[in-house]
């Protein structure tokens, strides 16, 4: 896997989740935002995840707006995981993976 890894989502306006999160002001659920985080994850990174630590959500992501996300290296096992909109951050990570321990 080649590092950093970058793409743009969105979550559209009608999608189901923001119909009672809230009603005549819509933020995109914080589950919304891990469910899509754990998609990523399990695309782009050869080793399962084990811990998840330092999640940090830095503002409300309104339905509609470009969500940047970044992944890149922070050690052995470890990345960094950020998502933004334009220069703001929205939720920021940390991700750990264990090493599959092969069988005798």
């Amino acid at each position: 896997m080649t590092m950093p890894i970058h793409f743009e989502i969105s979550f559209s306006g009608s999608h189901s989740a923001l119909a009672g999160h809230f009603p005549g002001n819509p933020v995109v659920p914080g589950a919304l935002l891990l469910g899509a985080m754990q998609v990523m994850l399990a695309r782009y990174l050869d080793d399962p995840v084990c811990a998840i630590t330092k999640l940090r959500f830095s503002r409300p992501l309104p339905p509609d707006q470009v969500l940047e996300v970044s992944l890149d290296s922070a050690g052995e096992r470890a990345y960094r995981l950020r998502m933004l909109v334009g220069r703001e951050p929205v939720l920021k990570c940390l991700v750990h993976c264990r090493v599959e321990k092969k069988k005798p």
